[in-house]
């Protein structure tokens, strides 16, 4: 399916769009110069919506009452599904963005150019995400503090970062994910952590890049023996509630001292 320059599809209905892995869909400009926008799923309408075995590329991103959003897929209140998919992603955007949005996303390959985003998660979205690889990306993931959602059994290679996520109330699964060669950090996170985390990534040596971050009580955060945490300047780990971490060395980015652990209150006994 070839667009021209600018042209969008906006779904408020279903959009069926179902290859095989032998004969793929492709989404792509028609000139090969001038990007197309992309895809718009809005409104609960377009929830029935599968893509499967589909190629997309070369979309500059979605608009929105003429703003442009910078997601290839973009999902505004709307939960397809997304199976088999390949998305070739320009330097700047975003595979897919998620907006208040549940969708499930499969077996799919996320493949960037080093300045942008596999999949961005924010405005009380909860997705799942599973056996999904994410190479060549500024950040595979991106889950903002209003977020949740389920990540497992995902593959983080050659990226910037593999999962950027701020913790607060909706607190994020990760789980049985593999992270090799990611430059800046397999996991780098920040907040509150309210829930229950684990950081239990598969890795040689994974590395955690934290800003402060905070563990309220009756929470709890288990981080896998063999990782290794990553500290900015100044940054604390606060502990109210539970912190469970065996054979993990907790150090500096390298080029500043970071503050500490502070274990406060009964509840971080």
């Amino acid at each position: 399916i070839k667009l021209n320059s600018g042209v969008q599809l906006s779904v408020n209905g279903t959009l069926n769009a179902v290859g095989t892995t032998t004969s793929q869909i492709k989404f792509t400009w028609a000139d090969g110069q001038n990007q197309w926008s992309g895809i718009l799923f809005q409104g609960s309408g377009a929830s029935n919506s599968r893509l499967d075995n589909c190629i997309v590329e070369n979309a500059s991103g979605t608009i929105i009452n003429g703003y442009p959003y910078y997601g290839m897929l973009r999902m505004v209140q709307s939960s397809p599904t997304i199976t088999g998919c390949t998305f070739n992603i320009p330097t700047g955007r975003y595979g897919i963005y998620l907006d208040s949005s549940s969708a499930v996303i499969s077996n799919s390959t996320f493949s960037g150019t080093g300045n942008n985003t596999g999949i961005n998660v924010t405005n009380n979205s909860a997705p799942t995400v599973t056996g999904s690889t994410f190479s060549g990306n500024g950040n595979g993931i991106s889950i903002a503090a209003d977020s949740g959602g389920m990540y497992t059994g995902n593959t983080f290679s050659g990226n910037g970062t593999g999962v950027s996520v701020a913790y607060s109330a909706n607190n994020p699964v990760l789980s049985g994910n593999t992270f090799s060669n990611n430059t800046t950090a397999d996991i780098s996170a920040y907040g509150t952590i309210t829930g229950t985390a684990t950081w239990d990534g598969t890795s040689s040596n994974g590395t955690y890049y934290l800003q402060s971050l905070s563990i309220a009580q009756g929470a709890t955060l288990n981080i896998a023996s063999g990782n290794t945490v990553k500290l900015t300047s100044g940054a604390q780990i606060t502990v109210n509630g539970t912190l469970k971490a065996t054979g993990v060395h907790f150090t500096s980015d390298g080029q500043n001292q970071w503050s500490g652990i502070l274990f406060q209150g009964s509840g971080a006994s």
